[in-house]
């Protein structure tokens, strides 16, 4: 990516049309930084990407400095600082994919375009692009073209992909021939009706958060509550604040971001001052290598958050809410968006909601392609318009100096999707439930997606909900919440799904986390995975601080040159030596992510890492996947 001009042109490109719109976004916001990042994009879908030109009329328009403006744009990822094909696709490289084959996607669409990642096609049709995780896990291999996703896509369904594109066809119609496998843009959530395990203790009446994610008229409103939706937030408005808070804490919720904190206890931390300006924030940027149960809720059930956003916020005496979703979300995007429109039709958002004189606005806003947003601190600077480096704590705890430097209640989506449950049937009924929470399963097993388990479920009971193991395989490792996560082998297969659980395990950095449980059967290279999540740690740090930054680029070079062949006997306690470099040292979550992996992998495969030193390749034979 070539970094922007420090110098603003004076050539305005930007059409009347688009400042317009860009001053539109500039109104939803309390201060018109927030609404740079939506700006950005207002003017990279006009000119095609973001020029020096396109830059300095964003500048303009929202009276910032230039350099600012540039500053931000080359952060992110999904900006474009040079000119892109007509089509962008972009194939995920991440854990789940890698596990699915996405190798030989790349490579079947390197060949087929004539290009190298990276590059765009002579007649500028196409950019290739390896992208990180797409939250589309249960499709493995999952590509984007455009808004589009895709998957699970073969490599021999590749050539069909573009042709379809090539000739503008839209996907659906594409998609039509019912053997075009892979052409189908993907729903993320998983079986319908995934086959109860006998031994698998179930919430009582069925599935709560899941109960209507795969009915496609969900997304109505009308139909949302003729099944008792909002009834939540009419039951809370007849309550204290003080009320709902303490029901939220008796129900035992505790955030599902992946720290696991309690949400009640998390609210309390606000000042009840009602002359104190006070924001809910909706963390919508799903990024956990391994998560998609976010995207689920968000595309299968957004009335539910916005109901759970709108009970945070008279919880803690909040008049805005602002929901951060992650940019890739684009069907996520157009049902939140309706979603809204028809809430605030129903006076269900805005003035006098519900007629209790109680007003709440709530804000869609945008990510721009950085995991490091999921940083509870991160994603707030990101929010106001900068780029998403984590601030220090203290004092810049959420509750105390959050958004805009005010008290804030930051939550993520199913966190508050499971609010508005406990909120319309009670505490006693919700912990009556498991309590209930969602797993995102992927990797190599017979049916990836999203299910609904009661807490305290164990690793192999949920493997066995998802089918079992790929082909009757065996099991080899997991990482249980996701790749922030440290990875178990078959010892500890009956631990319980459960926070405390898995943190009082002998394994450091063994966590429930998001609740991405990614299975690897004995076809799996360790030190390839390995090197793949170090990988992905690398390239999404923001550099703030020097274990990470730097850390996460030796790891990398030495786990490289192991799978490369050239490796030495001293890189394994050489690995083990930076990892302990970055352990408590890092200034956020998101280098210390990376040692669990390190040490665990080096703990119980190290024959693997010692086989590849000592033969200079795998000692795995993983079998070619079928086209």
């Amino acid at each position: 990516m070539n970094a922007p001009s420090e110098q603003p042109p004076t050539l305005s490109v930007l059409s009347d049309r688009a400042r317009a719109q860009i001053r539109r976004l500039a109104e939803r916001f309390p201060h018109r930084q927030s609404a740079l990042l939506g700006a950005l994009f207002v003017a990279q879908e006009e000119v095609g990407y973001l020029s020096p030109q396109a830059l300095a009329d964003v500048a303009e328009v929202l009276d910032l400095p230039y350099t600012e403006v540039a500053s931000v744009a080359s952060f992110y990822h999904l900006y474009h600082l040079r000119p892109v094909g007509r089509h962008l696709i972009q194939v995920c490289t991440n854990i789940s994919c890698l596990l699915s084959g996405c190798d030989r996607v790349v490579d079947r669409m390197r060949r087929r375009l004539g290009v190298e990642v990276g590059q765009t096609t002579a007649d500028g049709m196409f950019t290739l692009r390896a992208a990180e995780c797409l939250a589309a896990c249960d499709r493995a291999p999952a590509l984007m073209v455009d808004d589009d996703l895709h998957g699970p896509v073969a490599p021999s369904t590749v050539d069909r992909i573009l042709a379809a594109y090539a000739s503008g066809t839209p996907p659906a119609a594409a998609a039509a021939d019912p053997s075009a496998a892979g052409l189908q843009p993907a729903v993320s959530g998983g079986p319908a009706a995934p086959t109860a395990d006998p031994g698998l203790r179930q919430p009582e009446g069925g599935p709560v958060l899941l109960r209507y994610v795969h009915d496609p008229d969900q997304a109505d409103l009308e139909v949302y509550r003729s099944r008792g939706g909002y009834e939540g937030l009419r039951r809370a408005l007849a309550m204290p604040p003080e009320a709902v808070i303490e029901e939220v804490e008796r129900s035992g919720l505790r955030g599902r971001g992946g720290a696991g904190f309690p949400t009640g206890r998390k609210w309390k931390f606000l000042p009840r001052d009602p002359a104190v300006t006070k924001y809910v924030v909706v963390n919508a940027d799903e990024g956990e290598p391994g998560t998609f149960k976010d995207r689920t809720l968000l595309e299968g059930d957004p009335h539910r958050l916005v109901e759970g956003a709108l009970i945070a916020a008279y919880a803690v005496g909040a008049r805005q809410a602002f929901i951060y979703l992650r940019r890739e979300f684009a069907r996520a995007r157009a049902r939140l968006e309706r979603a809204l429109a028809q809430a605030a039709d129903a006076g269900l958002v805005g003035r006098n909601i519900l007629g209790s004189g109680v007003d709440v606005e709530v804000v869609l806003a945008t990510g721009a392609g950085a995991y490091i947003a999921g940083e509870e601190t991160a994603l707030l600077e990101s929010l106001e318009g900068r780029r998403a480096l984590p601030r220090l704590k203290p004092p810049y705890y959420p509750a105390v100096k959050g958004l805009y430097g005010q008290p804030t209640a930051l939550n993520n989506v199913e966190t508050l999707c499971h609010v508005a449950w406990i909120l319309a049937r009670g505490a006693d009924w919700y912990r009556q439930q498991g309590p209930p929470i969602l797993v995102s399963v992927s990797g190599h097993v017979a049916r990836p997606g999203v299910y609904e388990i009661p807490l305290g479920t164990t690793i192999r009971q949920v493997i066995e909900r998802a089918g079992g193991m790929r082909e009757g395989r065996a099991f080899k490792a997991c990482f249980p919440g996701g790749s922030s996560s440290a990875i178990l082998p078959a010892a500890y297969l009956d631990t319980p799904m459960d926070y405390d659980a898995l943190a009082r395990l002998d394994v450091y950095g063994a966590m429930l986390g998001s609740g991405a449980l990614i299975v690897m059967d004995e076809t799996t290279c360790m030190v390839e995975v390995v090197a793949r999540t170090v990988e992905f740690y690398r390239d999404e740090s923001c550099g703030k601080c020097t274990p990470c930054r730097e850390g996460t680029v030796w790891l990398s070079q030495v786990l490289g040159r192991i799978l490369a062949g050239g490796g030495r006997p001293a890189d394994l306690d050489l690995l083990e030596g930076i990892a302990r470099g970055m352990t408590g040292t890092c200034f956020c979550p998101l280098g210390e992510s990376v040692p669990p992996a390190i040490y665990a992998a080096l703990r119980f495969f190290r024959h693997e890492f010692e086989h590849h030193i000592a033969r200079g390749r795998c000692d795995v034979r993983a079998p070619v996947p079928a086209s």
